[in-house]
C-alpha cells in the first residue's frame, strides 16, 4: 500500500497528515481472500453480485427535493445507531457509482458500518435508477453534473442546520463528488470536514480510449456499463428517450444499436446535456467537449477541505497512467493525499484470511477510521 502527499504542514488548518496518523489501517497490510482475493476481476464481479446477504439494506427517510426544470432527486437517510467518539453531528454524504442507489450492494455497505459508529448517512440515488420510481423530468443521471450533489446537499443543511458533513464518492460518484467539492461555497466549505473519492478515473477524456482497449478487459465492462445504462433509458423510455426522438435531437436507433459508452454518450448524454442549456453545457460540440466537461480533474486544486484519493493497483477499469496526475497534485498539496492498494479491484477491497471474505470490507474500516480520524484532527 503507498500512500502520496505533502505529509508536511505549511498551511493555517488541517493537514491530511494530522488525519492520516491516526487510521492505522494504513500501516496494516492488506490480507486479500485466499486463492482469488488478488485477482481484480474476481475483486469487482465479487463484491457486485454477491455482497454480504446479511447487512440491512433499509434506509430511515427518502427524502425527495423537487428542481426548477422539474426533475425530482431523490435521497435516503440512514440515521445513526450510536454515538460517535466525540458527541458530534456528522452526517456522510454518499454518491454511489453510474447507475447506482442507495440498494446497490456498494451504497448498503458504506452506509451500514457508518452509522453503527454514530454516522447519519445519506446516499443519493441518481436518476433513472431506483425500480418503480417514475421520472419527472425528461432526463436520467450524467456523468459529470453536481446538480443531483448540490439539491441533495442544500436540503441536508436545511434539515440539519448544525451537521457537519464528509464527502465521499464511488466510481463515477466520485468524480462527481470532486467537482462538487471543486466548487462548493465558503459556507458549505466551513461546514465540510472532508471528502473522499473512491475508485475514480479522473479525467473522462484520458479514460476514453482506455475503455476502448481489450487490456484488462476493459472493452468488456465498457459494454456491460452501456447496456446497464441503456436498461435505464428503456425503462424509463416515456419520459427521457420518446420526447427527444420526437424533437428530433437524438436518433433512437442509434441509442439502441450503441455498443459502447461513448457511442451512447455522442447520441445520449452529450445531446440531451446539451439541450439542458446553461454554463458550459451549450459548448458540447463534440462528445470530446461532453468528456473535458465531465472530468473532475481539473478542478481538484479548487477544493478547499482535506482530500483523500483511493484507488487499487489492480482495478481493472481504471489504469495506473489516469492515476498518476492526481498523484503529483497531491505531492504539492499538505491538504491532499492518494492512497493506492495493492488489490482491491473496482469498488471490490474484500479482505479474508479464507476463501470466504469478511463481513466487512477494507473499505467500510477505512471509511470509519478516516471519519473518525477527520473528527478528532477538527477538534
Amino acid at each position: 500500500m503507498r500512500v502520496e502527499g505533502k505529509l508536511m504542514g505549511d498551511e493555517e488548518g488541517v493537514d491530511i497528515k494530522d488525519i492520516l496518523i491516526n487510521c492505522p489501517i494504513l500501516k496494516e497490510k492488506y490480507i486479500a481472500p485466499l486463492l482469488w482475493g488478488k485477482n481484480g476481476h474476481i475483486q469487482t464481479a465479487t463484491y457486485g453480485l454477491l455482497g454480504h446477504a446479511e447487512l440491512q439494506r433499509s434506509f430511515d427517510q427518502r427524502v425527495s427535493v423537487l428542481l426548477n426544470d422539474g426533475t425530482t432527486v431523490i435521497y435516503d437517510i440512514f440515521e445513526p445507531r450510536a454515538i460517535n467518539i466525540k458527541q458530534k453531528d456528522v452526517t456522510l454524504a454518499l454518491c454511489p457509482g453510474i447507475a447506482n442507489n442507495s440498494g446497490q450492494i456498494i451504497s448498503v455497505h458504506a452506509s451500514t458500518t457508518p452509522k453503527t459508529s454514530g454516522y447519519r448517512c445519506a446516499v443519493l440515488n441518481h436518476l433513472g435508477s431506483l425500480d418503480n420510481v417514475t421520472l419527472t423530468s425528461s432526463r436520467i443521471f450524467c456523468y459529470g453534473s453536481t446538480e443531483e450533489t448540490e439539491a441533495m446537499m442544500s436540503d441536508l443543511v436545511s434539515r440539519y442546520p448544525h451537521t457537519q458533513f464528509i464527502n465521499i464518492g464511488f466510481s463515477m460518484g466520485a468524480n462527481i463528488m470532486t467537482k462538487y467539492l471543486s466548487g462548493m461555497c465558503p459556507e458549505m466549505v466551513k461546514k465540510t470536514i472532508i471528502g473522499l473519492s473512491v475508485g475514480q478515473g479522473y479525467s473522462a477524456s484520458k479514460a476514453a480510449p482506455y475503455f476502448h482497449d481489450w487490456e484488462n478487459g476493459r472493452r468488456v465492462y465498457n459494454y456491460i456499463i452501456n447496456e446497464k445504462v441503456k436498461q435505464i433509458l428503456w425503462k424509463h423510455y416515456d419520459k427521457c428517450v420518446k420526447p427527444h426522438v420526437v424533437s428530433g435531437l437524438v436518433d433512437e436507433s442509434k441509442i439502441w444499436a450503441a455498443s459502447s459508452c461513448a457511442t451512447l454518450d455522442e447520441h445520449y448524454h452529450r445531446r440531451v446535456n446539451l439541450a439542458k442549456g446553461g454554463g458550459k453545457v451549450e459548448h458540447f460540440r463534440t462528445v470530446e467537449d461532453f468528456y473535458e466537461w465531465c472530468g473532475s480533474l481539473k478542478g481538484i486544486p479548487s477544493i478547499k477541505v482535506p482530500m483523500v484519493f483511493l484507488n487499487a493497483e489492480d482495478d481493472p477499469i481504471v489504469p495506473i497512467d489516469l492515476i498518476k496526475p492526481v498523484q503529483e497534485m497531491c505531492l504539492a498539496n499538505n491538504k491532499f493525499a492518494h492512497v493506492l492498494t495493492k488489490h482491491g479491484g473496482h469498488l471490490g477491497f474484500l479482505e479474508g484470511r479464507s476463501l470466504k471474505p469478511s463481513s466487512k470490507t477494507w473499505l467500510d474500516r477505512f471509511i470509519v477510521q478516516l471519519s473518525d480520524a477527520a473528527v478528532e484532527a477538527q477538534t
